[in-house]
């Protein structure tokens, strides 16, 4: 190498190692879902990235001075993420529930020390999808009190499983009139792992399993019911699972499941075979992205800044509009209110 080569060299490598915003330079680990829409998925033709959550986490990701590349997540992945910090993320670009639980984990947890919640960016509703159950199928019925069967929800998912190519109904289970008292209605909930309202339907489940200690036991309405729980690894599972009557009830973000199932609908021989129905009200899911400083110590705040300035400036506004259109419900609408905060003033030097 020429000296005139060397001195060009190490003037570039020294004005690089001076410049007062080094970050352009650094790279940003991405862990995004494949599957999440209408907030980000993965379009299965041309391998491109969509959706209302991804175009915020990456134009804040840029406007913070960094580039990225990503890595397809999985719900299992962002499980471990979450409560173990296996993953080495330094963003989630993911529809992920900001709550009390998780952030005294963040805190609490050394191995989770450098993981913490973006601002909220998203008000959402946690919901169901559900057909009219008028007859029997492989996720709702009725069977008997069959003593052969100990354990009637492992019998019922292993013949759910296998629905597509069994005979159903299976001799054990019919649908009767709910009055004969020698009969117990059953039904096959599913959601997708780590999702905040899967853990509460377990939770709910363990309740439930705690006061009908028998499944001779009936209720003060002497409504019998045995609720099996389904958890599968993506939305695209749940819905084949709903669609195909093998899930009584498809729990999850209300925006999610519709996307999904109108998604599926739309692809040749897809489309939900029964009537569906979708409950009117939720639990309140507020959507936050989950950054990291392990890797790069500065990134989350300047990441923070960019979300808050684009906020301001009616980037996420205009995102919003492209994505679902005018509508916002009051909740969102106030959210945004408040998180385009004033860009204020320098203070005045005497």
């Amino acid at each position: 190498m020429q000296a005139s080569s060397r001195i060009g060299f190490l003037a570039f490598a020294l004005a690089a190692m001076l410049a007062p915003n080094k970050s352009f330079c650094q790279e940003i680990a991405i862990g995004a879902r494949e599957d999440a829409r209408p907030f980000v998925w993965r379009d299965g033709d041309t391998g491109e990235y969509l959706g209302f959550l991804w175009d915020i986490c990456t134009k804040a990701t840029e406007r913070a001075g960094y580039s990225f590349h990503v890595t397809a997540l999985s719900a299992g992945d962002k499980d471990e993420f979450l409560n173990r910090g296996t993953e080495n993320y330094d963003l989630l670009c993911d529809p992920t529930t900001i709550t009390l639980y998780r952030m005294r984990n963040f805190i609490e947890k050394r191995e989770l020390s450098h993981l913490s919640f973006s601002p909220i960016v998203f008000v959402a509703n946690g919901a169901y999808a559900t057909h009219s159950l008028t007859e029997a199928q492989p996720g709702w019925g009725e069977l008997s009190d069959n003593p052969q069967h100990t354990t009637p929800c492992a019998d019922l998912l292993n013949q759910a499983e296998k629905a597509k190519i069994t005979q159903w109904p299976i001799p054990w289970i019919t649908m009767v009139p709910p009055t004969k008292k020698d009969r117990l209605r059953f039904e096959i909930w599913g959601y997708v792992k780590g999702s905040t309202i899967g853990a509460a339907l377990e939770r709910d489940n363990l309740l439930r399993q705690a006061v009908d200690t028998s499944l001779k036991q009936a209720n003060s309405t002497g409504d019998r019911r045995l609720v099996c729980l389904r958890s599968f690894a993506s939305h695209e599972e749940a819905a084949d699972w709903f669609c195909t009557d093998r899930l009584a009830r498809y729990f999850g973000d209300a925006d999610i499941i519709k996307a999904t199932i109108k998604s599926r609908s739309e692809r040749p021989g897809g489309s939900c075979t029964s009537g569906v129905n979708f409950s009117a009200d939720g639990s309140y899911e507020p959507y936050a992205y989950v950054t990291s400083t392990r890797n790069v110590p500065e990134f989350p705040r300047k990441f923070e800044y960019a979300l808050y300035e684009m906020f301001a400036d009616g980037t996420v506004e205009r995102l919003f509009t492209g994505h679902f259109g005018s509508g916002k419900s009051e909740y969102l609408r106030t959210l945004f209110q408040i998180n385009s905060i004033p860009r204020g003033m320098p203070p005045t030097l005497p």
